[in-house]
């Protein structure tokens, strides 16, 4: 019973106290970039004006959040656009509309396993 009790300490020890936040996420998230999404943005940050409209194809709107920067679509993720539903070719069109009207400054890709299947390298 002693053991059962323990192993959560033992397991979550160095998450608490010996690794840093970005460690931990690495850790927990090894596919994952959230551990380099503030560098990102503080780049991001640096090369756009406050007032600039980012675009950012894929699914990581903290990305914006880090650079204080706003999106050039409504969609923060594309999920939407890029799923099994009926109104996605459509929603593509309107986004794209969206994007050349807002011109963003800079534009990001992530692709995500949903927005890339099947698709092309680019």
């Amino acid at each position: 019973m002693l053991a059962l009790a323990l192993l959560p300490a033992v397991v979550m020890f160095p998450f608490l106290f010996r690794y840093t936040p970005e460690e931990a996420v690495s850790r927990i998230y090894p596919a994952n970039p959230f551990a380099v999404m503030p560098a990102l943005g503080r780049r991001l940050a640096e090369v756009t004006r406050p007032e600039d409209r980012v675009f950012v194809f894929g699914s990581e709107p903290e990305l914006l959040f880090y650079a204080r920067a706003a999106s050039a679509t409504r969609y923060i993720i594309l999920f939407p656009l890029f799923g099994p539903y009926a109104d996605a070719r459509e929603k593509q069109v309107a986004t794209s509309v969206e994007i050349t009207q807002a011109r963003p400054a800079a534009a990001f890709s992530l692709p995500t396993a949903c927005s890339s299947a099947g698709a092309e390298p680019f």
